[in-house]
């Protein structure tokens, strides 16, 4: 640290680990103006994790202003991929921008630090924020994950999932899926009020208004059991699911069936074998039910069971 307080050049470097094994290098260099106004520009700001890095691509600068202006621009490099964000606040809070694009970003080797060695996948992300003062905001947020794909299932088509969501008039409306051109494992929708004020920092719900969502699986277990950070259970079968949200956001209620056919469990530590599992249960926000288990031991043996929870 040198210098005075309209113009505090800071420097930091640092070594560590993460998660206990995996090692971690930073390196930031900064200059910080304090006065009424306050302003930070980071030239430098690299972190290096196992063999990804994040490092500017040009200069951090934050400005945080007397009057309530406010802005921000970033933009670094991910790994193999980019993110650029800005954020503009105008003076006397009358009205703020964001935007935010994550471009092009390999996640199989964040997978490997995060410990899901073998998973693969591109993340691209756009979204936007746009409120004036004494009108709703208008947000919106647009995901895709494509190529997605694991070392245990080579053979199949690669996954992709979309994540859609958008914000008007105090509404908030999304979209989610997961699948590709053979199967859709799962989908979901729904809308939920979302009353409030970003540059007011309100939040004030309507407990009364309607609230509407519903979600859907349908598809083979061992399809995507490997994405599933439990390496000692295999697990296999046809699953479905379909699950309904209604009522009021101060009184939500939801209800939905779940089913298994020709279900198969292991467990590789112990070598517990369930297999030819099925069953079919009812749920709501009351419990859930399934009256009837039904499986062999993997040999002449059968397990049967029920489940009742409220």
């Amino acid at each position: 640290v040198q210098g005075g307080l309209d113009a505090l050049g800071i420097s930091l470097t640092g070594n560590g680990v993460y998660q206990g094994n995996v090692p971690l290098k930073t390196d930031l260099a900064a200059e910080i103006a304090l006065g009424s106004d306050i302003s930070v520009q980071a030239n430098k700001f690299d972190v290096v994790i196992a063999d990804q890095t994040i490092a500017l691509r040009k200069p951090l600068q934050v400005v945080l202003a007397e009057d309530g202006r406010q802005q921000v621009r970033a933009d670094l490099a991910i790994g193999s991929g980019h993110l650029v964000a800005s954020l503009d606040q105008e003076a006397g809070q009358k009205s703020i921008a964001g935007d935010v694009a994550l471009n092009d970003v390999d996640l199989g080797p964040w997978g490997r630090i995060a410990g899901f060695d073998g998973l693969s996948g591109t993340a691209n992300l756009n979204a936007s924020l746009r409120e004036t003062k004494g009108a709703l905001p208008a947000a919106s947020v647009k995901g895709q994950i494509t190529g997605i794909t694991a070392k245990a299932v080579k053979d199949l088509k690669p996954f992709e999932m979309v994540v859609d969501l958008d914000l008007s008039e105090g509404s908030l409306i999304g979209k989610a899926s997961l699948g590709n051109s053979d199967v859709r494992i799962l989908s979901a929708d729904g809308t939920v009020p979302l009353a409030i004020s970003v540059l007011q920092q309100e939040f004030n719900p309507d407990l009364t208004a309607p609230v509407s969502a519903k979600v859907r699986i349908d598809g083979e277990i061992a399809e995507f059991w490997p994405y599933v950070p439990a390496p000692d259970h295999m697990v296999s079968g046809n699953i479905e699911l379909a699950l309904d949200v209604g009522g009021t956001l101060g009184d939500i209620v939801w209800k939905g069936d779940v089913a298994l056919a020709d279900g198969h469990y292991e467990n590789l530590v112990y070598g517990t074998i369930l297999d030819q599992m099925t069953f079919n249960g009812e749920f709501d926000q009351n419990g859930l039910s399934i009256p009837g288990i039904a499986a062999t031991d993997g040999g002449n043996g059968r397990v049967t069971a029920s489940v009742d929870v409220e």
